[in-house]
């Protein structure tokens, strides 16, 4: 019982609440040569909306492992 509060606070933890734009940065990074299923999201926020609210601006931090490497990598990012 107590394994499945832990997998759930890990899910939790690097959980960024758009799905749609977590599969897309997933995706990117697996095409940029890193494990995108495994890469851990932090600190994902709106930085800024263009009006009517149409265009928005998200900035994020991202830790993910190259494949081949040992130690993963602590990325910043932007997406429109």
């Amino acid at each position: 019982m107590f394994s499945f509060f832990e997998r759930l606070a890990k899910k939790w933890a690097s959980w960024i609440g758009d799905h749609d734009l977590e599969i897309a940065l997933r995706r990117h990074l697996d095409d940029q040569g890193f494990y995108g299923e495994s890469a851990k999201f932090d600190g994902l926020r709106l930085a800024a909306v263009q009006r009517p609210g149409w265009l928005q601006v998200f900035v994020f931090v991202v830790e993910a492992k190259k494949k081949g490497a040992s130690e993963p990598t602590r990325m910043f990012g932007v997406v429109r």
